[in-house]
């Protein structure tokens, strides 16, 4: 079955996930999807890139085994960049959060709140560990 475009969401964690012409989930895209294929694991913009290379090539044969190999293809300023770029994002999200942390007042909030720290946490660890 061929997808388009718009069935590709991303949720609040930034995952990606397809959907078919009833809204039904077809395939939630994880880290998984694309280190079977790398046989390492990936970062969080290696992530972002693979997802958004599957989401332009939506219904191609082994499209998770392509996007793999195309983000191994770019050059390695160019990955280089894109590491650096998603680090501001990820800290600029931590900074966002804490901000909110200062002044929310509401417990279920606040815990929401917590959990969102702990990922962007994770996530900016995950992508140090690249640069090291």
């Amino acid at each position: 079955m061929k997808y388009s475009r718009k069935m590709m969401k991303w949720n609040e964690r930034v995952l990606m996930f397809l959907y078919d012409s009833n809204s039904t989930l077809v395939h939630k895209y994880t880290y998984s999807d694309f280190e079977r294929y790398c046989c390492e694991c990936i970062t969080p913009s290696m992530y972002h890139y693979m997802a958004s290379y599957v989401g332009q090539h939506v219904g191609e044969q082994n499209v998770e085994m392509a996007a793999v190999n195309s983000y191994f293809n770019l050059p390695i300023e160019t990955r280089i960049d894109m590491h650096d770029q998603e680090l501001m994002n990820l800290n600029w999200q931590k900074e966002r959060v804490n901000i909110m942390l200062d002044t929310s007042e509401d417990e279920y909030e606040t815990h929401t709140l917590m959990e969102d720290l702990t990922h962007f946490s994770k996530e900016i660890h995950e992508e140090e560990q690249w640069t090291n």
